[in-house]
């Protein structure tokens, strides 16, 4: 008697599998009860980072750490006083979507973000938060919920926090961090930062040796009224001319857990200088939200001489059969039994696209550890072995395709072998 198969993650909840919406065929399967990892980060964006300069925002198209750091980089840059009408339509359809990208630059079609960081410029929060449409402003939530990374300097951590002073909560902020932020009372004045001793931004810079990097500009920014359970003090002020500043958080961070990105917030703007210590700073604080993006999953279980057929749009709400998005790995499973011989996967595509297809033993399939790799021109590719070792075998599917297609392409994947 067969039974339907399990996935589990490692500490055992349970992978749902929802119906397809093209030429799926139901599930066949073992009594076995599979274990799959649920640990490993994240390795496949289309690039690093997406700096919003929006509307009320300081107007920029790079970042001076990034372009040092040799980090990848688009930019969304408007005025910062919002006196161009025509600017509000177009942030809010780079971020919201429109009818050539439904799902917005932040999200493939599947939901996962497309980029590893989100940074956030300074500015006036509050322009910038109402500037962006309910759309817009879920999409920023559901890129980091679903695994990006999230960096705010200034206006772009109050915009990352639940509220300002007393103004708890703010229907315009994202709540990305559960705390509210109090600005300090200085415009245009000078900071210094002290590293804590056992800050992760140790892991980029030593900073001088000193763990201070000094005199940093700051313009009306803030600092946590508390730390709600799960924050991370990266570094404090030093500003002996106010007591009520001194000695306050300057920098933090908060992941809320495995599947969620890192949100990493400071309250003045090292990332204005190039160069140097505070240079050293954004660039840390940028690494250290890279290095807390969310861990993978699979789309579903793939059952022998099923094709498993990924041809949904955003629209459909169906991720686990989402079309894929550019430099976007697609992950799924499949148990080998033993005594199985002529293995095959394949993948293919109605659509002008090129697609990689990896194999790997012990966990997600990326480029730098596949055991197995095909990638020969088009979306047809074949992976084909006598036998391989039974057991749990990850797969993945990736898209090289870039471009203006932004609402991805379909595409089918089978796993077939004999049984003796």
């Amino acid at each position: 008697m067969k039974r339907t198969v399990s996935i589990l993650l490692l500490g055992c909840a349970l992978l749902a599998l929802p119906a397809a919406c093209g030429r799926q065929v139901p599930h066949a399967g073992t009594e076995d009860f599979l274990i799959l990892r649920e640990n490993v980060p994240n390795q496949a964006f289309y690039k690093d980072i997406f700096l919003d300069a929006g509307i009320g925002l300081t107007s920029r198209n790079t970042l001076y750490a990034a372009e040092a750091e040799g980090l990848t980089l688009d930019a969304m840059s408007f005025s910062r006083n919002g006196d161009v009408p025509e600017e509000f339509a177009q942030q809010n359809a780079l971020i919201a979507g429109d009818a050539d990208d439904t799902n917005g630059r932040l999200l493939y079609p599947d939901g996962q973000p497309r980029y590893r960081v989100l940074f956030v410029c300074g500015g006036s929060s509050k322009t910038h938060a109402r500037s962006l449409n309910d759309t817009a402003r879920a999409n920023m939530q559901a890129f980091v919920a679903a695994g990006g990374s999230y960096v705010g300097a200034c206006a772009g951590g109050f915009f990352a926090s639940r509220g300002y002073d007393a103004v708890d909560p703010y229907p315009y902020y994202l709540g990305l961090w559960p705390g509210v932020m109090q600005h300090t009372g200085l415009t245009n004045q000078y900071t210094d930062f002290s590293i804590e001793p056992r800050s992760a931004l140790l892991r980029y810079s030593d900073f001088g040796g000193d763990s201070l990097v000094d005199r940093i500009r700051h313009n009306k920014g803030g600092y946590p009224t508390s730390l709600p359970a799960g924050t991370e003090v990266l570094a404090r002020y030093v500003y002996p001319d106010k007591a009520d500043v001194d000695g306050q958080v300057s920098a933090w961070a908060y992941k809320p857990g495995l599947r969620s990105g890192r949100v990493v917030i400071e309250g003045s703007h090292p990332e204005e200088v190039r160069g140097g210590e505070k240079q050293a700073l954004t660039a840390a604080l940028i690494r250290y939200a890279m290095d807390g993006v969310g861990t993978v999953s699979a789309k579903g279980f793939l059952h022998r001489g099923q094709p498993r057929v990924m041809d949904c749009t955003t629209e459909d709400g169906k991720p686990a059969y989402t079309r894929i998005g550019d430099l976007q790995c697609h992950h799924f499973a499949f148990y080998l039994p033993f005594g199985a011989k002529k293995i095959s996967l394949e993948t293919d595509s109605e659509a002008a696209c090129e697609l990689r297809l990896m194999l790997c033993r012990d966990t997600y399939a990326f480029p730098g550890n596949a055991d197995h790799m095909a990638a020969a021109p088009g979306p047809a590719q074949r992976l084909a072995f006598d036998t391989l070792e039974p057991g749990i075998w990850y797969v993945a599917v990736q898209c090289l395709t870039t471009g203006e297609n932004y609402n991805g392409f379909p595409y089918s994947i089978t796993v077939n072998w004999t049984e003796r």
